[in-house]
């Protein structure tokens, strides 16, 4: 079983001790994303390092691992920064929880994904989560 390795352009730096591949984020000039996810057919698993630091990165994120789900067996997925973490509760009837939106998105990779979040910022985020292995440190 083999894994190939994935890095949003915010880890193009990181030194692994495994060579990987870069994700490509451009954007079109009406600001709509393009994204470019390197193929590997040779592995059975995807592990994807990146941070949903704002909304074109977690849009792009998640493109992406929704990419890898359909060409891997597995996905791993570290977040390195969890977006609308601190917007984890409702606090009115008209608020809208955050996290819980953005949970929701992640779970539709069901159960060939695990996720990893580095730095949630609360721990109710996990419990936000549907039909995926998430785990976190605190």
């Amino acid at each position: 079983m083999s894994t190939a390795i994935y890095r949003m352009p915010e880890f193009a730096d990181i030194n692994l001790a495994q060579p990987g591949y870069l994700v490509r984020v451009s954007k079109f000039p009406d600001g709509e994303l393009g994204i470019e996810v390197p193929a590997d057919d040779k592995s059975d698993d995807a592990l994807l390092f990146g941070a949903c630091h704002n909304a074109e990165a977690s849009e792009a994120m998640l493109a992406t691992a929704y990419e890898l789900a359909q060409r891997h067996d597995s996905v791993f997925v570290v977040i390195a920064y969890f977006r609308n973490a601190r917007s984890e509760r409702r606090t009115s009837r008209e608020t809208v929880v955050m996290a819980k939106l953005q949970a929701r998105l992640w779970s539709g990779l069901g159960s060939k994904a695990h996720i990893h979040m580095v730095e949630p910022h609360s721990d109710l985020i996990e419990n936000y989560f549907t039909g995926v292995a998430v785990t976190q440190d605190s």
